[in-house]
C-alpha cells in the first residue's frame, strides 16, 4: 500500500509553538533541533523537504540538525507556521488528541533509547538512531489522520513496514519537490 506523497501529519501544537516562538527569538540550530525533534510530523516534514529535489543531488541530511542548516531559520520557520495553520484546520476528536499524545511520548521515548543504546555501544551516528526512533511508528500518526476502515486499519498493522519505506525514501535521493 502506497502513502500519500502529501499527507498532512499532524504536529502537538505546543511543539509547533515552541519552535515558532525559538525561531522568533532567534535561537541556535541546535535549541531549534531539539524542539522539533520531540515531534514525528515536524521530522517528517523537514527530513523530507531537506532532502527534496529543491536542493539537487547533494548528500543525504539524515538528522535535524543538518536539516536546519540546509534549511535556513527563514525557510524552517515558514515550514512550522505552515504546520501550524494547517493543524487549525486539521479537526480532531477528543479522544484523537489523546492518541496524539500517547504516540508523541511513546515515539520521543523511543527515539531517547535508541540514542542513549547508540551512545552506549559507541554506534557513529546517534542523531541517526534517534531520528529512526521517533519514525518507527509513523503508520500509527498516518492512521489517525485515515478515516477508519480497512485502510485505516492497514497502517496500525504495518507501522514498522511505513516506517521502513519512509526510511528508504529519505536515504535514496529520489524526491519530488
Amino acid at each position: 500500500m502506497q502513502i500519500a506523497p502529501d499527507i498532512q501529519l499532524p504536529s502537538l501544537p505546543e511543539v509547533t509553538l515552541r519552535a515558532l516562538e525559538a525561531c522568533h527569538q532567534d535561537e541556535n540550530y541546535r535549541r531549534i533541533s531539539d524542539i522539533v525533534s520531540a515531534d514525528t510530523a515536524l521530522v517528517t516534514r523537514v527530513l523530507a523537504l531537506a532532502n527534496s529535489a529543491l536542493y539537487g543531488p547533494t548528500s543525504q541530511i539524515r538528522s535535524i540538525d543538518q536539516a536546519l542548516l540546509r534549511l535556513g531559520t527563514r525557510r524552517f520557520h515558514t515550514l512550522v507556521l505552515t504546520a501550524a495553520l494547517r493543524q487549525i484546520l486539521y479537526e480532531l476528536g477528543a479522544d484523537q488528541w489523546q492518541q496524539l499524545r500517547d504516540f508523541w511520548r511513546h515515539s520521543l521515548t523511543t527515539a531517547l533509547t535508541a540514542r542513549a543504546l547508540a551512545t552506549l555501544t559507541r554506534y557513529p551516528e546517534p542523531d541517526q538512531a534517534f531520528m529512526l526512533g521517533m519514525l518507527h511508528n509513523v503508520g500509527e500518526l498516518i492512521a489517525l489522520k485515515t478515516p477508519p476502515g480497512e485502510t485505516q486499519q492497514y497502517y496500525f498493522d504495518h507501522q514498522s513496514d511505513i516506517a521502513a519505506e519512509l526510511v528508504r525514501f529519505m536515504g535514496s535521493g529520489t524526491h519530488g519537490s
